[in-house]
Order: C-alpha cells, then sequence, then structure tokens
C-alpha cells in the first residue's frame, strides 16, 4: 500500500489467490498470497518498494539501509551500488525510481512466481 495512506482507513479484500486494498473508491494496491507449506519456517515479508516513492523522495538517505530496497530486481541493486558510491546519487536513483510507475516499462514485480 502506498505510503501516502499510512494511518488512514482503507478495505482488505482477501480472494484465495490475492489480496487487494482500497480507499476511497479506488484500489491502492493487489499482491499475489504467498503461502509456506512448512509452519516450521518463520514468516516472510514481502515488501513492494514502489509504495515507499513518496518516502524516499522526502528521505532519499533511506535507500541506503531501507529493508524494503534491498529486494530491488538485480538490475535496480547494480545501478543503486553504482549511483551510492558518488555524492548526490541516492537522490539520483529516487528520481529514476519514481519514473519506473508513470512509464511502467520494466516487470518490477517483486513476489515469487
Amino acid at each position: 500500500m502506498p505510503a501516502s495512506f499510512a494511518n488512514r482507513p482503507v478495505s482488505l479484500r482477501i480472494y484465495p489467490d490475492r489480496l487487494v486494498v482500497a480507499a476511497e473508491g479506488n484500489i491502492l494496491c493487489e499482491h499475489r498470497r504467498v503461502f509456506q507449506g512448512n509452519h516450521q519456517v518463520p514468516p516472510r515479508t514481502i515488501y513492494d518498494w514502489r509504495h515507499y516513492l513518496a518516502v524516499l523522495q522526502r528521505k532519499p538517505g533511506a535507500l541506503r539501509n531501507g529493508a524494503t530496497f534491498a529486494e530491488f530486481p538485480p538490475a535496480f541493486r547494480q545501478l543503486q551500488e553504482q549511483m551510492l558510491r558518488k555524492p548526490g546519487g541516492d537522490r539520483e536513483m529516487v528520481d529514476v525510481l519514481a519514473l519506473v510507475p508513470r512509464h511502467a516499462v520494466v516487470n518490477t514485480q517483486l513476489s515469487p512466481a
């Protein structure tokens, strides 16, 4: 769910194969459900970095240590490693990431298949 909806009421619709979060008459996000067959394995948190773009635009330094961004797709991880080596690189990386939802030219699905 986008960070702009933190601490605001939302509706969660649970389906056998997906979860849908809605608010104000709009679907905010939809995620495939992930089940683990073994209860001995600790639960896993799955992040979608796109939901944190608003936060990143205010605090680009979060790219360096946020758990959300450790799960970037490989191409984004490589770009991040290069950009964070130079001054102002975190801000530039945020600018690149902000283009993804607007142009949707890459598959940024982070959930397992």
